[in-house]
């Protein structure tokens, strides 16, 4: 719905993954969706949201991909929440896949909303359309996105109430000391900060607008249906509906199960006068049965004299592109000659997507009231935003006996996870990795875990008897055979009909080992990649590939280092120097949260890292000192700069402070009883560099 470069009404859902203007660094994001592509996803979302420059494909990712996206990703949180009918697939393991169960009965989680967060911006897209390839690629979908930074105009309810209910929907993905939920609600905690800060200067938009969202058991002060939620968004001031405007692929089975939906449509109608329903619908066109329109056939009935229904068929084949473009849009539009009301989401015109069934889905609209004479760009971007999925009178129209019931692109096939898993964490043990799966009461019998895609099996019920079995619920660690994470495991049990996936989050991102290609960095790449201007993974992935046929001992970018005295400790130290002091110029930078913060310190690339390259490298124990006591000194030396939207100073600065306070006792644990001018030397400089940092409080 927002506005694009090319037409009104029209934009691409993939561009508003991509930050505005003067956004800054991006923070992190919540997204949530009923089907899902983990590859799309991470490619395609993530991507556009962190600003990769480097080009993937699911078979083939370059070395330039791999090493951006582990400084990206490493830098952001990142969560998904996804129906248990479809949350799995393969993917990073800097971004964590949550798996959305109820223990009540209820109808599937098939909200579609996507926070996204910059330094100084803030983005919520409320949408029709899966995080898949064909929702964002091929259907014919809709969303509004809500913006909110210093200087645009707020709405704080809207936001507030999306907020509470992200805040409700997380809770379907597990305990709140769950690590990825944890993060989700760090992630809603810095939204809410970041709105109480912008409404105090920001003004009142122009036009109103309100979220809704909906699921079972939502509490007496909230609307139990979405028909409710629109008739609250409707004010009495606005007059009575005279038309209404519907846009839906699925509608209940048959004319039995849509009496309710359509007795409480027809109830937001004026009760006199002429009204009129109109509904947009996929269409099948058939020689013998005509032009189907795929609705139970009970909605051609007006419960009035004075009411009238049309039909707008959608096809699903797109004569004009030559390719299929399914009806996939959600919306509802109210109207008289003066005011509209348009609801845009997830919500199908179902008794479950409404909320009005025995099992209401979990849905999320927004709405938009406008006033037709006063606000008419408004009013022109959504008739030109109807246009492009209403389709097109249908004068006489057929229906079908019966509709299949409500279902959407499922992306694979399999189980449902069962609820004795309840979730798999990734653990690093000194220099392995581990998996910790919590389990409880209820689990099936023979069950096992597999690696992904009918690999290997891994372990299962057998070895968690051999462990003793205690008494779910039961934390159960075992040891992975490598230290790289998986990014879940097939799961199958007795009587199963395929398997399930158990996805598998990491308990701290900084347990998480980088990929091979960034292990055990040689020095003269951390110094060309630290003192470069050139792109990070474009610097590195140039380097490893030119190495690949050489021998590193004998590489050295610098034609004056081939000679003799590059051992010594002066010419060693004047190539490190320059590292040392972008080093501090990085860190000197404010970062949007305490990821980047620790990727700075302790990434591949970091600080860390060049202090591990030294001690790998240099063969004399006093000159390895030498170099912690000039980096410590540089370091503290660090007078962070502090923005808007940014980690605090005091935050950056305790957490520099106590990085250079590990590197010094480091260092001093490894001295003996001797003496010499060299210590001598260090001792001072770290003693100096404890004084700076007293002055960085």
């Amino acid at each position: 719905m927002p506005q694009s470069r090319d037409e009104v009404g029209q934009a691409s859902l993939l561009d508003a993954w991509v930050p505005p203007p003067e956004a800054g660094q991006p923070f992190g994001c919540f997204a949530t969706s009923y089907t899902f592509d983990s590859v799309f996803f991470e490619e395609e979302c993530l991507g556009r949201f962190v600003g990769l420059r480097a080009e993937s494909s699911e078979a083939s990712r370059s070395l330039e991909w791999i090493i951006e996206c582990e400084e990206k990703f490493s830098q952001i949180k990142a969560v998904a929440l996804v129906d248990k009918a479809n949350c799995r697939g393969r993917r990073s393991p800097r971004w964590d896949l949550v798996c959305a169960r109820s223990e009540k009965k209820s109808g599937i989680m098939h909200a579609k909303l996507s926070l996204l967060i910059w330094a100084r911006h803030m983005r919520l897209i409320v949408a029709s359309a899966n995080l898949t390839q064909s929702g964002y690629r091929q259907n014919r979908e809709i969303f509004l996105a809500l913006e909110a930074n210093p200087d645009l105009p707020l709405d704080k309810q809207a936001w507030d109430d999306a907020l509470e209910y992200l805040r409700v929907l997380s809770m379907l993905g597990g305990a709140a000391n769950y690590a990825p939920i944890k993060r989700v609600d760090e992630l809603l905690e810095e939204a809410e900060e970041r709105l109480q800060s912008y409404s105090k200067t920001a003004q009142t938009p122009d036009r109103i607008i309100s979220f809704h969202g909906l699921g079972p058991d939502l509490g007496p002060d909230r609307p139990s249906s979405l028909f409710q939620s629109i008739k609250s968004a409707w004010p009495d001031k606005c007059g009575v509906v005279r038309d209404a405007f519907i846009v839906s692929p699925f509608f209940d089975p048959n004319n039995h199960a849509a009496q309710k939906t359509i007795a409480s449509m027809w109830g937001m109608m004026a009760e006199r006068g002429e009204v009129r329903i109109s509904l947009s619908a996929p269409l099948e066109c058939d020689k013998e049965k005509g032009n189907m329109v795929m609705v139970p056939s009970a909605w051609s009935v007006s419960p009035r004299d004075s009411g009238t229904v049309q039909f707008l068929g959608v096809k699903e084949n797109d004569e004009e592109a030559k390719e299929r473009r399914s009806l996939h849009a959600k919306a509802i539009s109210l109207e008289n000659d003066y005011w509209m009301l348009t609801t845009v989401g997830s919500a199908n015109m179902t008794a479950s997507g409404t909320g009005i069934g025995q099992f209401p889905n979990w849905e999320a609209t927004v709405s938009v009231l406008i006033q037709k004479d006063t606000d008419r760009d408004a009013a022109k971007q959504v008739e030109a935003a109807w246009q492009t999925i209403e389709g097109d009178l249908i004068e006489a129209p057929t229906f079908p006996k019966e509709l299949n019931s409500e279902n959407e692109d499922s992306i694979v096939e399999g189980e449902a996870l069962p609820m004795a898993f309840e979730y798999a964490l990734y653990r690093k043990v000194g220099e392995e990795g581990s998996i910790e799966v919590s389990l409880r009461d209820g689990a099936p019998a023979k069950w096992e875990l597999k690696e992904s895609d009918g690999g290997d099996r891994v372990i299962g019920e057998t070895e968690w008897r051999k462990s003793g079995s205690p008494i779910a619920p039961l934390t159960w660690t075992f040891p992975l055979k490598t230290s790289a994470a998986p990014s879940g495991f097939e799961v199958a049990w007795q009587g199963s009909n395929g398997t399930a996936w158990l996805p598998v989050c990491a308990a701290d991102g900084r347990d998480l080992p980088p990929p091979k290609e960034l292990r055990n960095i040689p020095l003269e790449l951390l110094i060309e990649i630290l003192t470069t201007a050139r792109p990070l993974a474009m610097t590195a992935a140039a380097f490893l590939r030119r190495t690949e046929k050489s021998n590193l001992k004998d590489l050295h970018l610098d034609p004056h280092q081939r000679v003799s005295v590059r051992d010594h400790l002066i010419p060693k130290m004047r190539r490190a120097s320059a590292a040392i002091a972008a080093l501090r110029d990085k860190l000197s930078q404010p970062a949007v949260n305490e990821e980047s913060l620790e990727w700075r310190l302790n990434g591949p690339f970091g600080a860390a890292a060049l202090l591990s390259a030294v001690e790998r490298e240099w063969k004399n124990p006093e000159e390895k000192r030498f170099f912690t006591a000039e980096l410590c000194l540089e370091l503290s030396g660090i007078r962070p700069e502090e923005h808007i939207g940014y980690l605090l100073k005091k935050k950056q600065s305790a957490r520099i402070c106590s990085f250079i306070r590990e590197q010094i006792q480091k260092s001093r644990s490894t001295l003996n009883d001797e003496t010499s001018d060299m210590i001598s030397y260090t001792e001072r400089a770290f003693a100096e560099a404890e004084k700076q940092m007293e002055k960085m409080k």
